[in-house]
């Protein structure tokens, strides 16, 4: 693979494209995941289609686009039972 073909696209992902910008929006990204970690972990499964959207900050003001967007990743999380 090439280094173009490795290259990512992140302009939908961060508000600037600048190699610092990037890095501080990841370690941002990285710092909630590990609040989100360690707050939840072991209790997703446990969790009911409205505990669900609350962790994932889904809300009446989102777009339909925007939770159809967040669902697909969800159904693809491997946290659920086959």
């Amino acid at each position: 693979m090439s280094k173009e073909e490795m290259r990512w696209d992140l302009s939908q992902l961060v508000v600037s494209t600048d190699p610092a910008s990037v890095r501080r929006t990841l370690e941002s990204m990285v710092a909630e995941a590990g609040k989100l970690r360690d707050e939840y972990y072991g209790k997703i499964g446990s969790l009911d289609a409205e505990g669900l959207l609350v962790l994932l900050g889904i809300a009446e003001s989102d777009r339909p686009g925007d939770a159809d967007y967040l669902s697909e990743k969800i159904i693809n999380l491997r946290i659920f039972e086959d």
